[in-house]
């Protein structure tokens, strides 16, 4: 490589170091108020939802580093049915700076969890339980200015992941009107 063309290539690579990486207090903060929209769930542990968000800030040798993702900001929601990990990512490669990850894992079901934990137990531990790509509910990229349709999507998501189809067995409460009875009305009575 001419030593011009490396020159270009070490200033544009500092450059692009020297971005900034996420705002995790301003993101924090619309998460918030978009989790606002519910009612926090009873936690004896929390107070607000504020207590529920966990913050993973930046450390000072990540603005050094030119690849992998961390994690900035985490909620788990939980349902009757499931548990959801909601996550805020970041890539660490300096070209993807201003491009964050939003994800939405969900958990193993009952039936997926005894059968991995009859793999793992037959194989002496080879195997671990964590995250696997079909846990992945939604996954998206966004723009700090997008973060608000980005959440939405990951909301509309989790309750696609939550509507059933109603058991066949139960036949639906009908409303049953009688036609054949005509209304009677009192006469008025005259003063």
């Amino acid at each position: 490589m001419p030593l011009s063309k490396a020159v270009k290539s070490a200033v544009k690579k500092e450059l692009l170091q020297k971005e900034p990486l996420l705002d995790v207090a301003g993101t924090k903060t619309v998460l918030l108020k978009w989790l606002s929209r519910w009612n926090r769930p009873d936690n004896p542990d929390s107070n607000d939802w504020a207590d529920l968000v966990q913050e993973f800030p930046a450390d000072p040798g990540d603005n050094e580093l030119t690849s992998g993702t961390r994690m900035r900001l985490a909620v788990r929601l939980n349902t009757k049915a499931n548990r959801y990990l909601l996550a805020i990512l970041e890539s660490l490669d300096p070209h993807s700076r201003g491009v964050y990850f939003i994800s939405v894992f969900v958990n193993w079901k009952e039936d997926e969890y005894r059968f991995q934990q009859v793999v793992e137990n037959s194989y002496a531990g080879h195997f671990n339980d964590a995250l696997k790509a079909k846990h992945t509910l939604w996954a998206q990229t966004f723009r700090q200015r997008e973060l608000l349709d980005a959440l939405n999507s990951c909301a509309v998501a989790i309750l696609g992941h939550e509507l059933i189809v109603p058991p066949t067995d139960e036949t639906p409460d009908m409303v049953k009107h009688r036609p054949d009875e005509i209304p009677s009305f009192p006469e008025p009575l005259d003063d």
